[in-house]
């Protein structure tokens, strides 16, 4: 059926609803003369806004990631709990913006001058933890629940990241210039690196294991290579110089760096990457040039903590309290399991093959105990794309807000001893 609505008396808005009460704004008007408003689509922004501070200030009150009342906040709002929304995928969409400009600034905070510092136990020592935290998760899976090795991947990404955000909230300034502090920062850097590899992976995982997915990862990996050298090669030379003379014009610094973001991620998409890994690679332009770099981060920052909000209360969509009261033994189990192993492979790792002193290697490992907020994208992306159940899916985000409040905690009772 297709419904008209006067829109108080600015014009007809059609608004289509099909046989299962879902409604959808038309996006095209008949008449292009007439100004016209999706009133609905403004109130849920507002409704979004709103619930979000007064959830992260909740949050903030309790010493908590202000990501958690985000997600509160869009559980709040979700049809499972008050159903205030109407525009779901609208919100959905914008949210995907959050996670763009999330990667993106990832990319222009890389910087190999940190790495090099540390390159032995960051890269080695982070790369191998990774590894091993996938490779365990694959063979549990799939020798205990016969689970596909898609699942046991995209699983293993979301254990093996650690948050950059808790932890840099636990380091002091002293700390991060201590052994263990630039381990950590290096290590976590290194993630953040392999979180663009990871998405960009998620769907050529069902083709696993045959030839034709090795090669698609290859050349996946070789897009990522070119396009990251096409990027800092033309920031050298292009961008940086263009952003440089803007500078004192705000209006148009941002809408330089976001033109050119939003271009290099449609490039992104064309060449078969995805638009995260575009995203993410263009932020390597702006990472040579100091002055640039804080110059953009100034910029893009307070846009990208906009749209992060709509991520995370987008995925609060997604949750069922019910479902997780009713699962919370289970919940806490996993997440003990989850820290535990993290902690324990962490210390063997940086201890024995890195050579690190026991105490350092054990804070380190501390720090990268616990699940990171991207663990939420992969677990996003994942489920859009089939590759886990929505109990999976639902045990998955569960478990990653546990673990985010057990590193805090923990790193307390490990100064104390000390």
């Amino acid at each position: 059926a297709v419904v008209h609505d006067t829109g108080g008396g600015l014009g007809i808005i059609s608004t289509l609803i099909d046989h299962e009460n879902n409604r959808y704004v038309l996006a095209m008007p008949h008449d292009f003369s007439v100004h016209y408003e999706d009133k609905d689509l403004l109130n849920d922004i507002v409704m979004v806004v709103v619930s979000s501070f007064l959830f992260s200030l909740v949050a903030h009150c309790l010493r908590l990631p202000l990501f958690f009342g985000f997600i509160a906040a869009g559980t709040f709002l979700s049809p499972s709990v008050m159903n205030m929304l109407h525009n779901l995928v609208q919100i959905e969409t914008l949210s995907q913006l959050g996670v763009y400009l999330m990667l993106f600034l990832l990319g222009v905070e890389f910087s190999l001058a940190k790495l090099s510092k540390v390159w032995r136990q960051a890269v080695f020592g982070g790369v191998t933890i990774m590894l091993v935290v996938i490779s365990l998760s694959v063979c549990v899976l799939r020798t205990v629940f016969q689970a596909p090795y898609s699942e046991g991947v995209v699983l293993g990404f979301a254990f093996s990241l650690s948050s950059t955000a808790v932890a840099m909230k636990c380091l002091t300034a002293k700390e991060a210039d201590s052994v263990h502090g630039t381990i950590l920062l290096g290590v976590l850097v290194v993630q953040d690196v392999s979180l663009g590899l990871m998405v960009a992976m998620l769907p050529v995982l069902e083709s696993w294991g045959d030839t034709q997915g090795v090669v698609i990862v290859g050349k996946l990996i070789l897009g990522l290579v070119v396009l990251a050298g096409m990027c800092v090669a033309g920031g050298q030379w292009v961008v940086g110089p263009a952003v440089r003379r803007l500078k004192g014009e705000r209006e148009l610094v941002l809408l330089a760096v976001l033109s050119v973001c939003f271009a290099v991620m449609w490039i992104s998409e064309e060449m078969g990457l995805s638009m995260e890994v575009g995203s993410f690679c263009v932020g390597l332009a702006f990472t040579g040039d100091v002055e640039l770099r804080d110059l953009v981060e100034e910029n893009v920052r307070p846009l990208q903590d906009f749209f992060v909000s709509f991520f995370f209360a987008a995925i609060g969509f997604h949750i069922y309290p019910t479902f997780l009261l009713r699962e919370m033994t289970l919940l806490l189990s996993l997440t003990l399991l989850i820290v535990c192993v993290k902690y324990v492979i962490g210390l063997l790792v940086f201890t024995f093959l890195c050579k690190v002193d026991i105490f350092d290697a054990s804070l380190v490992s501390l720090g990268l105990s616990q699940m990171s907020e991207f663990s939420f994208v992969i677990a996003a992306h994942s489920k859009a794309q089939g590759l886990i159940t929505n109990e999976m899916y639902f045990m998955l985000l569960g478990a990653t807000s546990l673990s985010l409040t057990t590193t805090p905690l923990l790193w307390k009772l490990h100064d104390r001893e000390a």
